[in-house]
């Protein structure tokens, strides 16, 4: 069975969920590995990552403005800095 058959079984993550990407980057770097424990070793690796968050429109601009003031400030320290 091949790693696209394995994504196409209905109990299988999907290819392009975090667990399936690195359940492809396990297999490639050694395809004698099982499906299965790439998929246990994709989810014991997956455990120790932030997950992402999903923002509302009004979220993500509340971010936006809050990484740009950041951005801004850090900015106008290195100047500083010079």
């Amino acid at each position: 069975m091949t790693l696209e058959e394995y994504f196409a079984l209905p109990d299988s993550p999907s290819k392009h969920s975090p667990v399936g990407e690195l359940m492809a980057r396990i297999i490639k770097q050694n395809p004698s590995v099982p499906f299965e424990q790439a998929r246990a070793e994709a989810n014991r690796l997956r455990l120790g990552r932030k997950t992402t968050r999903l923002l509302s429109p009004e979220q993500r601009e509340k971010e936006r403005n809050r990484l740009g003031a950041l951005r801004r400030t850090s900015n106008a320290a290195i100047s500083r800095c010079r």
